[in-house]
């Protein structure tokens, strides 16, 4: 967002760079503690209340972050960037994690929207931006989600299916 309108985003990008420290120093303290022996109780204590009240600060923050970034950042990119644009930033993000990682995200995501309508909105804008990887999208999504889910999703979105599997059938 910064390299098409500069110091628009400027508050958002230092805190991406704030929460990444406190992550950071959150799997620093997890290591510690899987690390710590059983007879170091009261540390162990320590370092779990110690990490529940930074997650619990770290989760206000966040979103509130996400709400910022919402009502203040999505309208300019959606008024002034041009479709092909956002596809391009889609694409970029897709390529730049790895599959393991959007194997996790997406059905975490999926499960994670409350309505029907939300889930298949946020599939689709996938799908509208690479549609060469609707089935392996599918495929990923259908691991690791409900059946029920699944199906409901499936007839909203029949090009998510994977090849060969029960429900598919060729579109041309």
């Amino acid at each position: 967002m910064n390299a098409w309108f500069p110091n628009r985003a400027g508050q958002q990008t230092l805190e991406h760079a704030q929460h990444h420290e406190v992550l950071l120093s959150m799997a620093s303290t997890l290591t510690e503690l899987m690390n710590s022996k059983d007879t170091e109780l009261g540390q162990s204590q320590h370092l779990i209340s110690g990490l529940q009240k930074q997650l619990h600060a770290f989760c206000a923050d966040m979103l509130h972050h996400m709400q910022e970034e919402e009502d203040n950042i999505q309208p300019v990119g959606r008024k002034h960037l041009p479709i092909e644009v956002r596809k391009q930033i889609v694409r970029k993000v897709w390529e730049s994690t790895c599959s393991e990682d959007w194997a996790v995200i997406l059905p975490w995501t999926v499960n994670m929207l409350p309505y029907l309508p939300q889930r298949v909105r946020y599939l689709r804008s996938l799908l509208w931006a690479m549609p060469e990887n609707a089935q392996l999208i599918g495929r990923m999504v259908a691991l690791g989600i409900d059946g029920v889910q699944w199906s409901r999703i499936t007839n909203h979105i029949p090009e998510l299916v994977p090849r060969g599997a029960q429900s598919w059938r060729r579109f041309y």
